[in-house]
């Protein structure tokens, strides 16, 4: 468990990179200032019960921290306003999927993720600490907008490189990289498939948050609102230009199956026509006819094998000329 915590307001900010609830309930008088509490914790801590108890969660919202394969949702019960989705990100060179869930309160915004290490907020932490930009300036609703607009920047990095990946694919293949199969593309496929699942529903959530931004935003921030909305219609494009990609690949990887095997008949085809004549000189002489002059004269077996060496390069030359083999 890690729980982080920002204080702050216009002229001064105070940063605990890690430390306890106690210490904080303890040590700070929450009434005044700003405070941003992020918090990275498995779902069985006690720290969870701590943080219910003290801003007297409603049950219906602990449920909805620790549902983790639950879709974005927004909500508004008892005075908090709640909203969680999906945090996906590139970590270690592998696709990250972590449940986020935020809850704002006033002057207090809490940030919960689902405990695994690292996050996509270090920009506006930098901001915080460096007291640069306006996050600093304004309060949490403010921040709650500007880390939101970090994990859209983030989803747009995640489609970013599966694009990447996609057009590699695609020069490979066009290449006819006997490395690629289809396992490959629909390993990026479910990907894509998974990646939509949490982007998709965004639309609406943050539709649905707009309407009743009036009680919990300043007039001054339902612009990065819109924003929001505008990055979602353009991280939608995105995952609709990639879907049609990835069709693309299939494609292009089914024509490449299918030249496959037409160039091996094809082969088998060309061996069998320069076979068809040369089994017809070796049926003839196979006959059981008592007069075959051939047959006893001296060198008549050498003949029959220049023959058949003759008629099979000629055949050959023959194919090659016409660009058949």
């Amino acid at each position: 468990m890690k729980l982080e915590y920002f204080q702050f307001d216009e002229k001064s900010t105070v940063h605990h990179p890690s430390v306890s609830w106690e210490e904080l309930m303890d040590a700070n008088e929450m009434s005044v200032k700003n405070h941003w509490f992020n918090v990275e914790v498995d779902a069985r801590h006690h720290v969870l019960d701590q943080i219910s108890a003290t801003w007297e969660l409603h049950p219906l919202l602990l449920e909805d921290i620790l549902a983790k394969d639950h879709l974005p949702k927004y909500e508004v019960i008892d005075g908090i306003l709640f909203f969680s989705l999906k945090m996906i990100w590139i970590k270690d060179g592998k696709l990250t999927f972590e449940h986020l869930s935020f809850l704002l309160n006033k002057n207090q915004l809490l940030t919960i993720q689902d405990g695994i290490r690292g996050d996509v907020f270090e920009q506006v932490r930098n901001r915080l600490m460096h007291r640069t930009g306006k996050v600093h300036q304004k309060g949490v609703d403010f921040l709650m907008l500007r880390l939101l607009n970090a994990v859209m920047d983030s989803y747009h990095v995640v489609l970013d490189d599966l694009t990447e990946r996609i057009q590699q694919l695609e020069s490979d293949l066009l290449l006819q990289n006997t490395q690629v199969n289809l396992f490959h593309i629909l390993d990026m496929k479910r990907q894509w498939a998974e990646i939509r699942k949490w982007i998709t529903p965004l639309a609406y959530v943050v539709r649905d948050l707009k309407a009743e931004s009036h009680d919990y935003f300043e007039a001054s921030n339902v612009a990065y609102i819109n924003e929001l909305q505008d990055q979602i219609q353009n991280l939608m494009t995105d995952l609709e230009l990639a879907r049609d990609a990835m069709n693309n690949l299939i494609d292009i990887h089914r024509e490449n199956q299918g030249r496959t095997t037409n160039d091996i008949m094809k082969t088998l085809t060309i061996i069998s026509a320069i076979f068809i004549p040369l089994t017809f000189i070796v049926g003839v002489y196979g006959m059981n006819f008592e007069v075959f002059p051939e047959l006893k004269w001296q060198y008549g077996y050498l003949f029959i094998w220049i023959v058949m060496i003759l008629v099979a390069a000629g055949m050959r030359m023959y194919f090659g000329r016409r660009k058949w083999w």
